[in-house]
């Protein structure tokens, strides 16, 4: 079971960072986020019951990845595709204990595309050819994301080619 190095790492970054003594009742001004891939997915509800015992307020979902005809994919699973939830069907019910008492956490963020796939290119053809409307291939298939799981917002972050590799990120609340 791949839950116990998740474990493991988890409780060392929690160390490294000095956060492994904030309580699961954290006060509002104190804000801290985790960035999680495939073990938010695939490792049941041992990782979520983790992570709320954790002090994390934010649990961000890294990374959404999108296909040439708009399907979205957490890291290497199909999750949404035309328009519907396709993933795991207990994913969204284990996401939502993350904001049951007792927990850290108040807030879930899905993250849109990385460096190395070509998320973006994607994401630009089809605005190109779709648009960005409600009848829109993407405004669809985040619909039904956001719509089956309890998230407060997606944000992206884009490298921008050139000499110097600066940044674009973007946030939309979906509250």
């Amino acid at each position: 079971m791949r839950t116990r190095p998740f474990v493991a790492v988890l409780a060392v970054v929690l160390v490294a960072l000095g956060l492994a003594g904030v309580p699961a009742h954290a006060s509002p001004a104190r804000r801290s986020a985790v960035y999680g891939g495939g073990p938010f997915y695939k490792d049941g509800q041992a990782v979520m019951d983790t992570l709320r015992a954790s002090g994390f307020t934010t649990v961000i979902l890294w990374a959404i990845h999108l296909r040439p005809n708009g399907d979205l994919w957490y890291n290497d699973d199909l999750v949404v595709s035309r328009g519907k939830y396709v993933g795991d069907p207990g994913w969204p019910a284990r996401l939502a204990t993350l904001k049951k008492a007792p927990t850290s956490v108040n807030r879930i963020e899905v993250s849109v595309g990385s460096a190395g796939p070509n998320d973006w290119g994607y994401i630009t053809d089809l605005v190109n050819s779709g648009g960005t409307g409600p009848s829109s291939i993407l405004y669809r298939n985040f619909k039904a994301l956001s719509a089956s799981a309890p998230v407060a917002s997606f944000n992206a972050l884009k490298l921008r080619p050139g000499p110097t590799r600066s940044t674009t990120t973007t946030s939309r609340s979906t509250t």
